[in-house]
């Protein structure tokens, strides 16, 4: 399960609007609306998003049921 909160967090800290980020990922903006509200993202996505917010421990964000 991906840590929404922890994701919207970073999108804030790097001063992106949510439609920035949808075009980063090549994706409009209502289809990265439903990412962050059902959580389901494509292994492709979850690249990106790693890479334009700088996230060094994606395993707390993606991957935050199995991260103790």
């Amino acid at each position: 399960m991906i840590n929404l909160n922890k994701l919207r967090g970073r999108i804030a800290e790097q001063g992106l609007t949510q439609g920035e980020v949808a075009k980063a990922l090549g994706i409009s903006r209502n289809t990265w609306l439903r990412r962050m509200r059902t959580g389901i993202f494509m292994n492709t996505e979850m690249d990106v998003l790693i890479e334009i917010l700088g996230i060094e421990n994606p395993q707390t964000i993606f991957f935050a049921h199995l991260v103790a």
